[in-house]
């Protein structure tokens, strides 16, 4: 199983100016730094949550369909795209929407089979299955300023925690306050972990 970002997210969870007014930053001159490690606190929280703040297109690859559900790696589920795959011969084809029943509400999300129908065989090859999925928070209007407005609070906690911390911590390595951000973030991710991934 594989999975890659498609469409990466329109914006980051949080911005510059609410990662600073947390983080009692008031200098400017390193505001691209800020950006860049708001980035990298949202790509921890996600990996480590399974949980996607900001509305991303994923492509979930698999050899072959398995034998029930297809499991959706990333919550909150959006909606899924396209389901295709090799057939036998090696040629592609995509699944009509009709053959399988999405399930949005649970998290993970996932898809599986209507009760009278079966997933196809699929050619004998690596990544002969690709489901093209979106997941995230979306904004109700959707637009630009407010993507991440439905992001939960603990998440945006979690990524601003990360960033103060790394902004006061340059050196890989440090002798006081190590212990204090994986503390708290264990007790921040926790409350966000998909647990059944």
């Amino acid at each position: 199983m594989a999975i890659t970002i498609v469409t990466p997210p329109a914006s980051l969870p949080v911005t510059v100016a609410e990662a600073k007014t947390f983080g009692h930053i008031v200098d400017d001159d390193e505001d691209e730094l800020i950006e860049n490690l708001i980035a990298a606190a949202r790509d921890h929280v996600e990996q480590a949550t399974g949980r996607i703040m900001v509305a991303t297109e994923f492509l979930l690859s698999l050899d072959c369909f398995p034998r029930n559900e297809v499991r959706l790696p990333r919550s909150p589920l959006i909606e899924v795209a396209s389901v295709t795959y090799d057939d036998t011969d090696g040629i592609e084809r995509t699944l009509s929407p009709t053959l399988y029943t999405v399930d949005t509400s649970s998290e993970p999300g996932w898809i599986v089979p209507t009760p009278t129908t079966r997933w196809p065989a699929t050619y004998d090859g690596i990544n002969a299955v690709r489901i093209q999925f979106i997941s995230g928070y979306v904004a109700d209007d959707n637009s630009p300023p407010d993507l991440a407005a439905h992001v939960p609070a603990r998440a945006k906690i979690a990524v601003k925690s990360l960033v103060a911390h790394w902004y006061d911590t340059r050196t890989p390595i440090s002798d006081k306050g190590w212990h204090v951000a994986p503390y708290t973030m264990d007790r921040l991710l926790n409350g966000l972990r998909v647990w059944r991934l």
